[in-house]
C-alpha cells in the first residue's frame, strides 16, 4: 500500500487554510499568526490547531468557543478554496496505481472537502481508501489515521509506504511503524528530518519508488526505504 496526504501532496490547498486561519483568528481573537506557524500545523484537524493556539497563547478557550471559530474557519476556507493540482500529482497518482499498489488518501480534512478534490481532480477511483479527519478520534501526529488505513486494505506497516509533507504527518507515520517520504513542498528539510527521505517534489518520490518496485516488484515489505532514526 501507498498512503498519500492530501494538501501539499496531492492539491496545492494549503495557503487557502492558512489565509482562512489568518483571517479568522484576526477576527475572533485579535492575533496575528505567521504563515509558517500554521505549516506547521499541517495535517491536524482543525479542532486541534485551534486547542493548540488557545494553549500556546494562553487564551484557555473552552471546547464550544474552539468549535465556533473553527466552524467559522471552515466557512471562510469553502468560500476562497480553489483546487489546484500539486505539479506532477495527478501523473504520479495514475503511475502508481498502474504499478499495481492499493492506494489510501489520508487526510485530516473533512471527506466532503477531499471527497471533491479527487473528483475535480479526477482520481477518486485510484484511491481504494479514504480516510478523513472524521474517520479517527485521533488525527495526526497520531498514528491512527494511517493504522486505519492499513487496516482496511488489510495490508501490515512495513508494507505501507507514506508520502508526506509535513511533521505532523510524519510523525504518524513512522508512529504507526511505516517508512516515509518527505516533500519539501510546504517546508523546507529541516522540519522534516524524521522523514525515511526527504525529496523535492512528488516526481522525485515516485523516482524512488519505480526504483524499488524495480528490484521487488511491489512484493514484501519496503526493503531500502527504511525510517531513519527520528532526529537524523
Amino acid at each position: 500500500m501507498i498512503a498519500l496526504d492530501m494538501d501539499g501532496v496531492v492539491v496545492d490547498g494549503m495557503k487557502y487554510h492558512v489565509r482562512a486561519w489568518q483571517l479568522v483568528i484576526k477576527q475572533h481573537l485579535d492575533r496575528e499568526v505567521s504563515d509558517q506557524r500554521i505549516y506547521i500545523t499541517e495535517g491536524y484537524k482543525g479542532e486541534q490547531v485551534i486547542s493548540e493556539l488557545s494553549d500556546e497563547w494562553g487564551l484557555g478557550l473552552t471546547p464550544l468557543q474552539q468549535q465556533r471559530i473553527f466552524e467559522r474557519k471552515k466557512d471562510v476556507f469553502e468560500r476562497i478554496f480553489k483546487i489546484e493540482a500539486v505539479p506532477g500529482a495527478q501523473e504520479v497518482v495514475k503511475a502508481l496505481s498502474n504499478l499495481g499498489y492499493p492506494l489510501a488518501l489520508v487526510t485530516g480534512t473533512e471527506r466532503a472537502v477531499a471527497e471533491t478534490v479527487l473528483s475535480v481532480l479526477g482520481l477518486r477511483e485510484f484511491f481504494s481508501v479514504l480516510i478523513s479527519g472524521e474517520d479517527t478520534e485521533l488525527g495526526k501526529p497520531f498514528p491512527h489515521p494511517y493504522l486505519k488505513a492499513a487496516s482496511s486494505l488489510e495490508v501490515t506497516p512495513d508494507h505501507c509506504l507514506v508520502i508526506e509533507n509535513a511533521p505532523a504527518g510524519i510523525t504518524a507515520a513512522r508512529t504507526a511503524g511505516m517508512p516515509c517520504i518527505a516533500l519539501e513542498t510546504s517546508l523546507d528539510a529541516s522540519y522534516l528530518v524524521a522523514a525515511s527521505l526527504i525529496v523535492n517534489n512528488i516526481r522525485e518520490a515516485y523516482a524512488q519508488i519505480y526504483a524499488e518496485h524495480l528490484q521487488s516488484g511491489g512484493q514484501g515489505p519496503w526493503q531500502f526505504l527504511v525510517p531513519a532514526a527520528v532526529g537524523k
